[in-house]
């Protein structure tokens, strides 16, 4: 995290084995790194807790390789969303630490690291036409930390394939049964319902 680096740099200037000269050059980048076709917000994971995740579709492979650069030197996570599998597999070539799912449309680099949040988030789909966007959810909700599981065609139109998975849909978290915590995200979305879940998770 990069809040953890930041308190190690600040201690490394109290006990003089960092100049402040070299620490203010280190702290520069740290609101935001211009790249001069994107501006990289590293700062996000202080202000929200959660990187900032990079749109992948539109940019080319040569932004993409600047913007992931950019969060590996200060060896921070990163996670593109809506990358085709030509493109993916460049980024892997590149950033072989990385990993990329053709199902999901993303490519990612994440330590290893105990979930966060207090349950566990169910990314679920009524039909198999929407499994690209659930499984960009369900990828985005790993990356963010959470416990995840998934859960695809279980549409009620036939009922019997939901109430056959009752025992995980009692583990999930509920957010969608409280009138108080309902998000409804628009179509093709998974990225943006991750994002809130996990948000709900860490309350």
């Amino acid at each position: 995290m990069i809040d953890e680096k930041v308190m190690e740099l600040l201690t490394a200037v109290k006990d003089g084995r960092i100049s402040v000269e070299d620490a203010y050059e280190r702290f520069r980048d740290v609101p935001f790194e211009d790249l001069e076709h994107t501006r990289v917000d590293h700062h996000r994971v202080l202000r929200k807790g959660i990187p900032e995740v990079i749109f992948g579709e539109g940019k080319t492979l040569s932004q993409l390789y600047d913007i992931v650069g950019s969060f590996r030197q200060k060896d921070l996570d990163v996670l593109v969303t809506r990358i085709d599998a030509g493109t993916g597999e460049a980024l892997l070539v590149r950033f072989p630490e990385g990993t990329y799912s053709g199902d999901a449309r993303c490519f990612w680099v994440r330590r290893e690291r105990p979930a966060e949040g207090k349950g566990m988030v169910l990314v679920m789909s009524a039909g198999t036409s929407d499994a690209k966007v659930a499984e960009e959810a369900y990828v985005a909700s790993i990356f963010f930390g959470n416990d995840t599981e998934r859960l695809y065609d279980v549409g009620v139109a036939g009922i019997h394939r939901l109430l056959a998975n009752l025992p995980i849909l009692r583990r999930a978290l509920a957010m969608l049964n409280s009138c108080s915590t309902v998000a409804v995200f628009n179509i093709d979305n998974g990225f943006g319902a991750a994002y809130f879940a996990t948000l709900v998770n860490r309350l």
